[in-house]
């Protein structure tokens, strides 16, 4: 789902959490005991998981794995070496006297732990001058001979580049420049420049590294990295009750890829494709961004709106995107020809006009009376389909916030799609009357036609050949007619990609998953979540009662797994992270397991 939505629907239905997002110094510390305007200085520190530890290292090569493999070691690792710098900070005072310690842990792309804390010094610890800033920053290359180790370090983690003139194609080069300002100028005295920044000492002390053949210095060495996202872990919902099937052809094969689900977000993308391959074709450049992350994998080049776009999670009326005049999304906004954006209903309103706002800032044209400053946008979708999930809401309380209340809906040009184009390319002829009467069919249950003038509740008599007869074992009669002949083509990854069965509650979807567990042959294997409170502070009796294992053994939420899983080789699971949209690997496809490990599973 989109990531507001998705965020607020958890805020507002699963159980309480602590979860507080500020967006500045002064908005975290209403919610603490001190004032942090009266906590002296404040250092922000970072602290990024690294696969090459040598204690991981030690531990993969004994499993013969990668360290990919073991994001549970990679973590544990992590957060161990995070409670020893804690405890370094404020016991050994190693930057000087603490008096408070925020933090965050958050996971980067490539599912490495990723820390940020906040330090409060007391005032005495504080950094009066510039000159001081050098006693706990350094960005110059240390001396190979005095600190081998730290040297070592920085050389393969801290160095930008080569690049410049002589390496054009690296990421960093824009018109003909490196984007991040490198390499560096040589400072002799630190200094506070006229924003307050601090601009740190850089001198020539001739210490360098040479990296592809190239002699690196100071110049090159990077301060700090800013820039991370934050990780949800979520589900996607979805079910084609209002919608017409997927139909394959006997002779199409059916990929990995080509799901009933991914089928039918490509024939809603189609046209999406074909203009903006039009467009690239003439040498201009076209945008695809969709409001759901699979939606956004199935279009050239496509990003999320939040992530092309820096969509802010929490909207109001006034809010705009954090793109700022000159940076590389404002050079390619500018540079666009054409902005595509799919599945726009999903999106708040407030979501265009953020956009809207932002693009009247930063787009350099006349046209600054003009929506989007101009810009073409399409936006693709059906309004059949899922609109903003709003907590508790009714219907009018969800068609409020939908892109047709926006002041940018009169602006809009209308196009309808009337010819169903997997009707008429994916059916076979002996089959086209039948599949037509049921498209039909399930349009006037989507549209609210079907059994004459009505409310919003009226009796709908299901076609014979849709009901499942069943007796008295109801799930019995279901699996035996989707899922026929089931045991002899577990080794048959095609015969579960145009299946699925959908109920609404968690507890049916356990009693189905375990009574087709046990019709498959193999030796199942037991997987256990972790049931206990991190070691890292103290808890008070009540946090142990409220937390306790019992608890946290029957918590069963959507898009979460339950404390106990089982699971067999040849078993059908969801991914519920992104791991490589490239590959074809994001929320909600579905893999098959192959081999169960004591810490890896294979799908």
């Amino acid at each position: 789902m989109v990531e507001n939505d998705c965020l607020n629907y958890i805020r507002f239905n699963e159980p309480t959490s602590c979860v507080a997002p500020y967006g500045n110094l002064a908005e975290a510390s209403q919610d603490g005991i001190e004032d942090a305007s009266m906590m002296g200085n404040h250092l922000f520190l970072t602290l990024t998981s690294n696969p090459k530890w040598p204690k991981v290292i030690r531990f993969i090569e004994s499993e013969n794995l990668k360290p990919e493999d073991m994001p549970d070691i990679l973590t544990r690792i992590f957060k161990i070496k995070l409670d020893s710098l804690i405890s370094r900070l404020k016991e050994e005072k190693i930057l000087g006297e603490v008096d408070g310690v925020v933090y965050t842990i958050e996971f980067q792309k490539m599912g490495l732990p990723h820390w940020h804390i906040c330090l409060f010094l007391e005032k005495k610890s504080k950094l009066p001058n510039p000159e001081d800033i050098d006693r706990v920053i350094c960005v110059e290359l240390p001396d190979n001979e005095l600190e081998p180790g730290l040297y070592r370090t920085v050389c393969d983690n801290m160095i930008h580049g080569p690049c410049g003139t002589e390496f054009p194609f690296m990421p960093c080069m824009k018109k003909e420049k490196c984007s991040k300002g490198f390499p560096k100028d040589y400072i002799d005295h630190p200094y506070i420049d006229d924003d307050g920044y601090p601009i740190y000492r850089r001198r020539n002390n001739e210490n360098n590294v040479v990296k592809n053949g190239v002699s690196l210095h100071a110049g090159d060495f990077l301060g700090m990295t800013f820039h991370y996202r934050t990780p949800y872990v979520e589900r996607f919902s979805f079910h084609l009750e209002d919608k017409q099937p997927v139909v394959f052809k006997p002779s199409q094969l059916v990929t990995n890829d080509a799901s009933q689900f991914l089928a039918w977000m490509e024939c809603n993308s189609y046209d999406e494709k074909t203009l903006s391959a039009a467009i690239r074709s003439k040498g201009e450049i076209v945008i695809n961004v969709a409001s759901s992350k699979i939606a956004a994998l199935l279009l050239s080049g496509g990003r999320t709106t939040h992530s092309r776009f820096h969509i802010p999670i929490n909207l109001n009326e006034d809010s705009f995107c954090s793109i700022t005049p000159g940076n590389d999304v404002d050079e390619l906004l500018n540079k666009s020809r054409m902005i595509i954006w799919d599945e726009a209903p999903m999106m708040h309103h407030h979501c265009f006009e953020a956009v809207d706002r932002t693009l009247r800032e930063v787009i350099l044209s006349s046209d600054k009376n003009k929506s989007f400053r101009g810009k073409t946008i399409v936006l693709g979708g059906d309004f059949r389909q899922i609109l903003p999930v709003i907590q508790r809401g009714n219907r009018s309380d969800i068609v409020q916030p939908s892109l047709h209340s926006s002041r940018l809906w009169r602006e809009c040009t209308f196009l309808r799609l009337n010819v169903n184009m997997r009707l008429q390319f994916g059916c076979p002829n002996n089959d086209f009357e039948e599949t037509k009467s049921f498209v039909e069919w399930i349009l006037k249950i989507g549209e609210g036609t079907i059994g004459g003038p009505n409310d919003g509740e009226v009796e709908v008599e299901f076609p014979e050949d849709f009901v499942v007869p069943s007796t008295c074992d109801h799930i019995h009669s279901i699996v035996s007619i989707i899922y026929s002949s089931f045991q002899n083509h577990l080794d048959d990854p095609s015969y579960f990609q145009d299946k699925a069965i959908l109920v609404p509650t968690n507890e049916a979807i356990d009693a189905i998953n375990y009574y087709m567990l046990e019709l498959i042959k193999y030796e199942g294997k037991t997987y256990h979540s972790l049931d206990s409170l991190c070691e890292i502070e103290a808890h008070d009796s009540f946090e142990e009662s409220a937390y306790s294992p019992d608890v946290l053994n029957g918590f069963k939420a959507s898009g979460i797994p339950n404390h106990k899983l089982i699971l067999k080789k040849g078993v059908s699971v969801m991914l519920l992270r992104n791991i490589d949209q490239t590959k074809g690997l994001c929320n909600g496809t579905r893999l098959q397991i192959v081999r169960l490990g004591r810490h890896v599973i294979e799908a």
